[in-house]
């Protein structure tokens, strides 16, 4: 007794022998396996015969086989966009449809949450590349999160499941307001900066992104992902370069993602002038008193751009601006001579100093001296 399996070689040609035959050893085999020289996709012939005592009987009638299986699974299906009453996912094909045709693909959602329990959806019609669930047509409630996953399926079956993404039935936050410097925790090399809280939508704000340019407004980046930390409303950028103008945006996220990015806010990485000292009276007449200043200490790391003398009436006034014309924008200017009338002679007049850079402006005491001239 013995068998003979053949094959052809897929593409309708001579039948070659597996197992038994005239030239082979006698084989008993009813099962066989090929690996191979077989070509996915490929569908190859088959026939055997028997053998006993009085010879070989005819050859079966053919039997055709594909060289197929069930497909591979399909990459996860990516989270495309969202509304206070929507879905939508990208979807993406098999990389392998296991020799055979995929004829289309399915998509199921869970219940919600952490449910195992999965729903195919039925308004996806097995071949788009995207598709949009609503809560009308696919039973979906606000404010609820699901998990999605998808397969292929060809005429010998199902993949496996692709692995799941999430998404939720909610908006994204809205479009924050600029972010604001909080000045008093600034300094030349770092800023502090906060911003005001985002509304939740259908789902909660989880957090913020700060992004900072360059210090040159061409490349943004991430500089604070406050994820998770929803309540963190404020943060210092540290290592930044003293006198450079950097531009900030902030974006509220929730779970579906961020927002739009904020308008860009931009401030320069310096500090109002410090120790700033009173001026000084140099010289004085009936008609003329003469005041010296020196320049801050400390700039602020900004360079000053101009001063501001300020003088009240010599009879307890306001103190107002005086000279603007002669003073302003001289950043030079260290003295400057008030000029009086002959009714001012003998009056205390009160005088005090600012000087500003990009930032701001730095006061000093005030500082009174009498209009009299000094004995010969």
């Amino acid at each position: 007794m013995s068998y003979e399996l053949q094959i052809d070689n897929g593409q309708g040609g001579e039948f070659r022998s597996l197992i038994g035959g005239e030239y082979a050893l006698d084989s008993l085999e009813t099962t066989f396996t090929i690996a191979d020289g077989v070509e996915s996709g490929d569908i190859y012939r088959f026939r055997y015969r028997s053998l006993n005592v009085n010879g070989w009987s005819p050859f079966s009638e053919i039997t055709y086989i594909q060289a197929a299986s069930n497909p591979q699974r399909p990459p996860a299906p990516q989270f495309k966009d969202a509304t206070g009453d929507s879905i939508s996912l990208f979807l993406f094909e098999t990389t392998q449809n296991g020799g055979a045709e995929v004829t289309g693909y399915e998509l199921f959602r869970n219940e919600g949450g952490v449910s195992t329990n999965y729903i195919k959806i039925t308004t996806y019609d097995g071949s788009s590349l995207d598709h949009t669930m609503t809560v009308d047509d696919d039973s979906l409630v606000a404010s609820t999160i699901y998990k999605f996953k998808y397969r292929a399926v060809n005429d010998y079956g199902e993949s496996d499941f692709s692995d799941e993404v999430d998404a939720g039935v909610s908006s994204f936050p809205a479009k924050p307001d600029p972010v604001t410097k909080v000045v008093n925790e600034s300094g030349e090399t770092y800023i502090t900066l906060q911003w005001d809280v985002s509304p939740d939508t259908e789902l909660p704000v989880i957090g913020y992104i700060l992004n900072a340019d360059d210090g040159f407004g061409i490349e943004f980046e991430v500089v604070y992902n406050g994820i998770n930390f929803p309540n963190v409303r404020k943060y210092m950028v540290t290592k930044l370069l003293t006198g450079q103008t950097y531009g900030f945006t902030i974006q509220a996220v929730n779970f579906n993602g961020p927002s739009e990015k904020s308008d860009v806010a931009s401030f320069i990485l310096c500090k109002i002038p410090t120790q700033f000292a009173s001026p000084k009276m140099t010289a004085v007449t009936k008609t003329e008193m003469t005041l010296g200043w020196n320049a801050p200490l400390r700039d602020g790391g900004c360079p000053v751009l101009s001063f501001f003398l300020f003088r009240d009436d010599g009879a307890g006034g306001d103190l107002v601006e005086i000279n603007a014309d002669d003073i302003n924008d001289l950043p030079a200017l260290r003295s400057y001579t008030v000029s009086f009338d002959g009714a001012d002679t003998s009056k205390t007049f009160v005088y005090r100093l600012e000087v500003s850079n990009k930032v701001g402006r730095a006061v000093t005491e005030e500082v009174s001296f009498v209009l009299a001239a000094t004995p010969d």
